[in-house]
């Protein structure tokens, strides 16, 4: 079962997003943005829904900090305002909801960030294989146009 920590000012909001992810399957875990690192420490989420604006740090911010030391953790910031994802990094930020949200929508926008993330993977890992010629093996650098023939041994890549 993939976990969600949400992490909100508001326990209000909290505990209907709360309700709505256990519905669907989540495990879920809340805290403030004061006990955010220790609880992300604590629980191992798969997800983390912050809100944008808290009392001492914005989503986004805290976000950040949390990726640096669990990366693989995808952010979502959650708003009541309509907020554009195009502000943020997206190495950071992995998705934005308006608030109130749907059961249906919420479940589709976690399934879209898995799904990317996974594709992100799969394509890296396809990169990384063909970085090097399978025939005599040096580095093709790929920054300064495609190949279609090792530019070294002219087999076909």
């Amino acid at each position: 079962m993939k976990r969600v920590l949400l992490i909100n000012d508001s326990k209000l909001e909290n505990a209907i997003m709360k309700d709505m992810l256990s519905s669907i399957n989540y495990e879920v875990s809340t805290t403030d943005e004061y006990h955010a690192i220790k609880a992300v420490q604590d629980f191992c989420p798969d997800y983390i829904i912050t809100n944008y604006i808290m009392k001492e740090i914005n989503g986004d911010q805290l976000a950040a900090v949390i990726k640096v030391q669990y990366p693989n953790v995808k952010c979502i910031i959650s708003s009541s305002n309509p907020i554009d994802i195009g502000n943020f990094d997206r190495k950071k930020i992995n998705a934005v909801i308006k608030t109130p949200i749907d059961r249906n929508e919420l479940k589709r926008v976690l399934e879209n960030v898995s799904n990317e993330n996974a594709a992100k993977q799969v394509d890296s890992e396809a990169i990384e294989s063909n970085k090097h010629c399978n025939k005599c093996g040096k580095l093709l650098d790929f920054n300064f146009g495609t190949y279609f023939f090792c530019p070294f041994c002219g087999n076909k890549i």
